[in-house]
């Protein structure tokens, strides 16, 4: 309020350039925010680094830490080292025989829900067909367990 009153030069001008200063200084300083873990993730991701650059959604040549940066915008994560906790427990069976990388299998488990969400609808909205659903939805949510034993 003091540069607006002495400068005459609205505090939203002040505020903006400060907001403006902050972004560019995280620009500047993201490559510290890379932890040691996420380099050793990298390293695991080198088959899901090939299908990103042929793809185009990861540069060719670049530095290593760069490239942890370009990952994370490619799968929307914060931490690459966060792609273990991709993997639901018990949601699929895990082949005995060989090692799956939890780091491996949660990118490509978020590629995929990246690639869902991209998805676009074409189908109409229709009244009557939603009456239906609901009618089903209500029919199967009434309807009694059956014992499997």
């Amino acid at each position: 309020m003091a540069l607006e009153y002495a400068l005459g030069v609205p505090k939203s001008f002040w505020l903006n350039l400060q907001a403006n200063y902050e972004a560019e200084r995280l620009e500047a300083n993201k490559g510290y925010t890379i932890t040691d873990e996420e380099r050793l993730v990298r390293e695991a991701l080198k088959d899901i680094v090939e299908y990103l650059r042929q793809k185009g959604m990861v540069p060719v040549n670049e530095g290593k830490d760069d490239l942890i940066l370009s990952l994370r915008n490619a799968l929307q994560i914060s931490n690459i080292a966060n792609l273990d906790q991709m993997v639901p427990a018990g949601a699929f069976r895990m082949s005995a025989d060989a090692e799956v990388n939890p780091y491996v299998a949660g990118a490509w488990i978020r590629l995929c829900q990246i690639a869902g969400s991209e998805e676009i609808l074409t189908t109409k909205f229709d009244k009557q067909l939603t009456s239906e659903l609901v009618n089903e939805i209500k029919g199967v949510m009434c309807r009694e367990i059956a014992d499997e034993g």
